[in-house]
């Protein structure tokens, strides 16, 4: 069986809204462009209750895991493939606060970062954007 759970967000924060007019036009990249597109088209119309797995700790060099959930909460983990070692990270309500969360502070990354530059560094490899449990 072939089914789809799509839904209109009514809700979308007012914070998301700004982020992503804000975005408009001023890419670093085509990949950036189609991250911020495809995460305002999700966040308006596509639900993810089980969880939409934009990136896997397996598929990136420093283990991090994002994860969206409902309409635009993001979950961002991570584990250390050496040591095996989970971290709890940061669950945030809007896209803006999680690309502002700095990865060492929420102890992700040895580094200082925040996600949106951890992810402009990559240019958004390994994002993907049809894993989303709900949507098949």
């Amino acid at each position: 069986m072939n089914h789809k759970y799509f839904a209109d967000n009514d809700r979308l924060s007012n914070e998301d809204i700004q982020l992503f007019a804000d975005m408009q036009g001023k890419w670093v990249s085509e990949n950036e462009k189609k991250f911020f597109e495809t995460l305002e088209n999700k966040e308006m119309h596509e639900l993810a209750p089980c969880g939409d797995e934009l990136l896997l700790n397996d598929e990136n060099e420093d283990g991090l895991e994002i994860i969206r959930n409902d309409f635009s909460e993001y979950e961002i983990t991570g584990s250390n493939a050496s040591t095996n070692a989970v971290s709890h990270g940061q669950y945030c309500s809007t896209l803006k606060e999680a690309l502002s969360v700095n990865l060492k502070n929420a102890n992700l990354l040895e580094r200082d970062i925040t996600l949106l530059d951890w992810l402009r560094e990559n240019d958004y490899k390994a994002i993907n954007y049809k894993r989303n449990i709900a949507v098949d």
